[in-house]
């Protein structure tokens, strides 16, 4: 089941900012593929599956709970 976040990009490029991450580090060490990630940080992507979603939370130290609140603009 997708989750709908139309916030995450904003919050994506925060977490890039916070830890000095480019999008190729992000596509490298998610392992998604650059043109999906461009996607995702233009907010043309909005739904998200669970995999991606774990994977930014693993990166950046936060839980998989406060990624689906921040893109969901809660």
């Amino acid at each position: 089941m997708p989750y709908h976040l139309p916030y995450l990009s904003d919050q994506l490029r925060s977490y890039m900012a916070e830890n000095s991450i480019t999008k190729a580090e992000l596509s490298r060490r998610t392992g998604i593929a650059p043109h999906q990630l461009k996607a995702m940080l233009a907010g043309e992507h909005t739904d998200y599956n669970v995999k991606h979603i774990m994977k930014f939370a693993e990166l950046f130290g936060v839980t998989m709970w406060e990624i689906i609140e921040c893109g969901a603009g809660r």
